[in-house]
């Protein structure tokens, strides 16, 4: 009954995205890109694991499976001189809640101004940014997650502002499958002076397959209110060096109508020392040249409830002899 009460609630989401009025380009672009240098090496396919304290920015399904306090710091270095900077914090409070906040911007830097005879009249700046905090409860199975956002343009003496919802449900059907369901951006449109524009309201659906602690491969594909739909796949692999430090090496695709918008290849590795780990993404951006990313990221507590873990996935009984029974879990 759980499952099914989490399932209609996302159903009146898509409901809202599916029959949200109007075409043409949305605002605030910079929502659609990929946070975190994991996710980005992934080529944003990242709404089925979304594990850490970046996935909320994915899936806020995901703070539930997050194995500890973790707080991530990441710095985009994107093109034509635009830069992004995010912070994020992921905290399980108990067996059944987490809870997660993050902070992404979008700086240009000073940009030159011109007049509408093609005359160089000064210099501005131009940036965008989204702050969110949300909650996500486990059950049996998987997961539910929520989480409210506050996005901002500002360009010179102009701003906007506008309120917005994300949700997210996964499921761990199985010990080595988990799938993801996500909507964003769902709210009202932002209004700069006199005129009003759309969020880019989306929808990803993803599945990832997991055989090993340390390697997994996910496929995703994601539609936006002003784009076709987009398919995107990536897979990581892990390899210890030593008794508490691991080595991780990415790569993912990203399809798109426009190989400057960072379709294509992406690639990606890190390293996890403990409770320290840093992780560093290459995007190919076409005619605009490279994107790099590196996300730090610092975890303040391996412990975790056994019980919140057990509920991730639950395998079906099956009678045995009665001498032969045993209590035992799977992840």
């Amino acid at each position: 009954m759980k499952v099914n009460f989490y399932l209609l609630i996302f159903l009146f989401f898509l409901k809202s995205f599916c029959f949200a009025g109007g075409e043409g380009s949305s605002a605030v672009p910079f929502l659609k890109i990929p946070v975190g240098a994991r996710a980005a090496a992934l080529g944003g396919a990242f709404t089925a694991i979304s594990d850490d304290a970046s996935g909320i920015f994915s899936n806020p399904a995901g703070l539930s499976f997050a194995k500890s306090k973790e707080l991530a710091l990441s710095h985009n270095q994107w093109i034509e001189g635009l830069g992004g900077e995010t912070i994020a914090y992921v905290h399980p409070l108990n067996s059944k809640f987490a809870f997660g906040a993050g902070i992404n911007v979008l700086l240009s830097g000073s940009m030159k101004k011109y007049d509408l005879n093609g005359v160089q009249n000064g210099e501005f700046n131009y940036s965008e940014g989204a702050a969110l905090a949300g909650v996500s409860r486990s059950f049996v199975g998987g997961s539910a997650g929520m989480a409210l956002k506050t996005v901002y343009q500002k360009s010179e003496n102009k701003n906007a502002t506008a309120f917005a919802v994300d949700a997210g449900i996964m499921s761990a059907f199985h010990e080595n499958f988990r799938a993801g369901l996500s909507v964003e951006n769902m709210g009202a449109k932002i209004k700069l002076e006199e005129d009003a524009f759309p969020l880019p309201r989306g929808f990803k659906l993803a599945l990832a397959y997991m055989p090993l602690k340390y390697r997994f491969i996910t496929a995703q594909i994601k539609k936006y209110s002003d784009e076709n739909a987009a398919f995107s796949a990536g897979a990581e692999q892990g390899f210890d060096i030593s008794a508490r430090e691991t080595v991780f090496l990415r790569a993912g695709y990203a399809s798109g109508a426009d190989e400057n918008t960072g379709s294509g290849l992406n690639f990606g590795f890190g390293l996890k020392a403990k409770e320290i780990s840093i992780d560093y993404a290459f995007s190919p951006m076409g005619d605009f040249g490279f994107a790099h990313r590196v996300s730090f990221s610092i975890a303040f507590s391996r412990k975790i409830d056994e019980s919140r873990e057990k509920k991730k996935y639950r395998p079906k009984k099956k009678s045995r002899p009665e001498h032969e029974k045993e209590d035992f879990f799977i992840w």
